[in-house]
Order: structure tokens, then C-alpha cells, then sequence
């Protein structure tokens, strides 16, 4: 799939990827949570087909961590089961969940290895992953106040709430609606939302439901 870097955060030597073709695969937003200690994790990017999937489990759960862009950010501390010496080329994969009885959720993205204190030419197996509340702290797109102008009539936004395709009946609304408000619900629940401002949120979905349902534009939806 072919992208574009949108945004950089080069203090947390983080980007922000826009894919240009979403049509080509759809894409929907995975189930993202926070980490707790002992927690089982694996990797879901290899650098090529010839290097091993990492996996491990938590050591810390979240830490404040400066890192080499210089910035100080919220990360997990993981524990590598596979000693390689050198994780070069695993930085920026996700690391997703994967304790037995817990559902799956991504609960970072890997950014830095440890290097080792007695020989600075190879790494230990302490890697450090920029947790989900981190990555979406830093990029402009994903706080609240993006997503109210996103649902403001009156604002030009750079990005889509969603790809649903334009029906103006009852159902299309009342299923749209339901959508957005189930992803305002899991974001506030996992405190990648201000919860302070989860109501208007949902006050102005609700207006773009009735809206449609009275015939409107339904402009708080579709926007």
C-alpha cells in the first residue's frame, strides 16, 4: 500500500503515515489499549522474510523515556524473547497483545533498543515501544479538537470521519451515527479521549442523526 508521511514528530520520533489508496484494502481502526506488566506481546512487522517475528512480554507497563529525538515520551519497556543483538529495521511495527483470556489490541509502536553497557556494538533485549495514548497525543489529527471540527458543518476539515458512502435515509443515518458513537465510546474508555469533552461529542452526533432524519444535510455527519 502506497503512502505519504502527513505529519512528522521528530522529537518522538514518530510520523504520521496517510495511505493514499484506501479503497485498494479496507481498512479499519484495530482495537488499541493500554499495557500492563507481564502482559505477552508480539510484533506484527519483520524487516524482511528472512529475520524472526519478536515477541516477549511487558516489563513496564508505562514510563516516561527520552529519547533519541530528543523528546520525553510515554513508552512500554518489553522484554525480547528472541536475543538478536541488534532490532534494526523492527522500529516503527506495531506491538499487539497477547496474553491468553485477554482480547487482542495493539498497545504501542516500537521506536528504540537498549544497547548494551559492555558492549556498544550490540543491543540488549529491553525495547521500547511509544504507547497508543503517546502516538495520538502527538499528532493533531487524532484530539478532540480536530475530531470537533471534523464534525462542525461550518469547518473545512483535511480528513474524513469515515468512508461511508453518501445516503441521506433514516438507516444510513441512524448506522452511521451508531458507528461514530461506538468509536467515541472505545477511545473515552481507553483514555485516548478526553472524557471531559466526550458529550458534546456526542450531542453533535446526535444532532447530525436527527438532522438526516428530518430531511436536513445531516452536515455533522457527513463532514
Amino acid at each position: 500500500m502506497e503512502g505519504r508521511v502527513l505529519r512528522r514528530a521528530e522529537e518522538a520520533d514518530l510520523a504520521l503515515i496517510e495511505i493514499l489508496q484506501p479503497g485498494i484494502v479496507p481498512i479499519a481502526p484495530p482495537k488499541a489499549d493500554l499495557a500492563r506488566q507481564g502482559d505477552l506481546w508480539r510484533g506484527l512487522h519483520r524487516p524482511s522474510f528472512d529475520d524472526p517475528h519478536l515477541g516477549g512480554r511487558v516489563d513496564n507497563g508505562t514510563m516516561d523515556y527520552a529519547c533519541e529525538g530528543g523528546g520525553c515520551i510515554e513508552v512500554i519497556q518489553l522484554l525480547a524473547a528472541q536475543g538478536l543483538g541488534d532490532y534494526s529495521g523492527y522500529s516503527g511495527g506495531p506491538v499487539e497483545r497477547v496474553t491468553p483470556g485477554q482480547e487482542e489490541a495493539v498497545l504501542g509502536v516500537l521506536v528504540e533498543q537498549y544497547p548494551d553497557r559492555q558492549g556498544g556494538e550490540r543491543s540488549t533485549n529491553v525495547l521500547f515501544a511509544a504507547t497508543i495514548r503517546e502516538v495520538m497525543a502527538r499528532f493533531e489529527y487524532f484530539q478532540t479538537g480536530h475530531l470537533l471540527k471534523v464534525l462542525d458543518s461550518n469547518a473545512e476539515a483535511p480528513v474524513t470521519v469515515s468512508e461511508i458512502p453518501e445516503d441521506r435515509s433514516l438507516g444510513a443515518a441512524l448506522k452511521k451515527g451508531e458507528a461514530l458513537l461506538a468509536a467515541l465510546k472505545e477511545w473515552s474508555s481507553q483514555d485516548l479521549l478526553d472524557p471531559t469533552h466526550l458529550l458534546t461529542l456526542q450531542a453533535q452526533v446526535a444532532r447530525g442523526v436527527i438532522d438526516m432524519a428530518l430531511g436536513g444535510s445531516g452536515d455533522d455527519l457527513t463532514d
